[in-house]
């Protein structure tokens, strides 16, 4: 007698049956809601461990199985058994995506699971596991997408030299196949074959967070302020070349002054920890500010009290960059330090008026701006470049620039961060995109410093996409 569709699907190597517990847990879950029973919690409990177990299942359903596995430990107070399941969900998220073809499905399936590196860090440190630790779950569960293309241009151009089978292999092996088994054997192959690139010497890192020795050379010469919050807690990850630690923040509340709760609650504990406080006499200490979740929203740089000419502010003790994590700051150090540009064009572009906009939002000194720049560009060395305004020039002389500054509006694309732009007169039809940038590979030959003058440049209003960095300042 041949096995049946059911008893197949009961097999531990069935690709569906993840799916198939994960309707027997929802059929619990529904029961404990409607009579409370702790049987029903528990039994659930029990399926979604066992849905996370299944390694021939897709990574979205096993993520998910063991997400909503770590919110019933942790009503428990479970924190061992909740981080072990985190940990373990963070280190599959990159597999979800790592082989789609358009950034919109990353997007979309990314978005599934905002959140769960801050809740995995949080629960690693609730577990009682290290800084250094829960930094990395942060670092490999955010800015994924970017964190791709870092790879694709840096440790994938890396292996295509020294080992160009196994780079082809990574770039061409299919993720979607109509035949459940077909796609089952590609997963299977892809893990096997991040497992054999990892073998491979200096390669044992390949699509890894930085360790705990990378991201302190990261904080060379300026320390690194990483700042995460959870349902459960919130923390400051201070980085310095010598050392990795973490510190407890209050719990974040909904106040109206929001400048001086950020300084109470976030910006003071952290650089008083630093060392920074008090306003300094001579040079201005320089910080790394890395926000995670909502916090990506607020404005650390500056927070304070300043009201009656007080210097308890940000502003007032230290100079506040921002990155959105750790592995794009040491991408950034790491191509500044081997690629110098050859070029010596300043890319100027100065939209004084945008088509489709109101009168009220005319830049009058957008022209002003740009005409008193070039005057400086011959004492730098610079030839000042003023392309037509429109989307192809801009690109084109994007190619080859060492300066880009651009005085005009931005848009922030409210569902599609890829799709923000900056406004030249062709923006209507032909609009210069966040994806259009990305694809430009511009760090192939990277500019000393793009300026960008838009107040929506930094933005990302996807909440579910917050931890991505996807805006048009990522793409610099």
């Amino acid at each position: 007698m041949s096995p049946t569709w059911q008893s197949k699907l009961l097999r531990r190597t069935h690709p569906n049956r993840a799916i198939y517990l994960n309707s027997l847990r929802k059929l619990l879950g529904r029961r404990f809601m409607r009579t409370g029973s702790m049987g029903d919690l528990n039994r659930a409990l029990s399926y979604f461990k066992k849905s996370w177990a299944c390694s021939s299942s897709a990574p979205s359903i096993r993520i998910s199985s063991a997400q909503f596995a770590a919110i019933i430990l942790t009503t428990q107070l479970n924190w061992e058994d909740s981080s072990v399941l985190l940990q373990g969900a963070v280190e599959l998220l990159p597999f979800v995506s790592v082989r789609s073809l358009e950034h919109t499905d990353k997007q979309h399936m990314l978005a599934q699971f905002t959140g769960l590196a801050s809740a995995a860090a949080a629960a690693a440190l609730k577990a009682g596991e290290s800084a250094s630790q829960a930094l990395r779950l942060l670092e490999l569960g955010r800015d994924i997408i970017a964190g791709l293309l870092m790879e694709m241009r840096g440790d994938i151009t890396d292996l295509k030299e020294q080992y160009p089978h196994l780079a082809d292999e990574f770039i061409h092996l299919p993720s979607i196949d109509s035949r459940v088994k077909r796609r089952y054997e590609a997963d299977q192959r892809f893990e096997e074959l991040i497992k054999e690139i990892r073998t491979q010497p200096k390669f044992c890192n390949f699509l890894l967070p930085p360790s705990a020795e990378e991201m302190m050379a990261a904080a060379k010469p300026d320390p690194i302020i990483v700042i995460n919050m959870s349902a459960h807690r919130c923390d400051s990850f201070l980085v310095e070349l010598d050392k990795l630690r973490s510190s407890r923040l209050a719990e974040p509340l909904h106040i109206s002054k929001l400048l001086e709760w950020l300084w109470n609650v976030v910006s003071r504990p952290s650089l008083e920890a630093l060392g920074f406080a008090n306003a300094p006499k001579d040079d201005f200490p320089r910080v790394w500010w890395i926000p995670t979740g909502p916090l990506s929203h607020l404005p650390l740089h500056a927070a304070g009290r300043h009201m009656d000419g007080s210097s308890e502010t940000v502003l007032d003790r230290t100079m506040s960059s921002y990155a959105s994590s750790i592995k794009a700051l040491i991408y950034g150090h790491r191509r500044h330090r081997s690629i110098q540009s050859q070029s010596d064009h300043a890319v100027l572009v100065a939209m004084q008026e945008t088509p489709g906009l109101a009168a009220s939002q005319t830049l009058p000194y957008a022209a002003v701006e740009v005409e008193n720049l070039k005057k400086f560009c011959p004492e730098l060395g610079l030839k000042p470049i003023s392309p037509s305004l429109c989307k192809a020039d801009v690109l084109d002389c994007l190619r080859q620039c060492q300066i880009f500054h651009f005085a005009g509006h931005g848009l922030s694309h409210p569902t599609e961060p890829s799709r923000s732009c900056l406004l030249l007169e062709d923006w209507e039809s032909k609009p210069l995109r966040v994806g259009d940038l990305r694809d430009l590979n511009l760090q192939k030959n990277p500019p000393f410093l793009a300026y960008l003058s838009p107040c929506s440049t930094g933005a990302n209003e996807v909440y579910t996409l917050v931890d991505e960095g996807i805006h048009l300042v990522s793409v610099f």
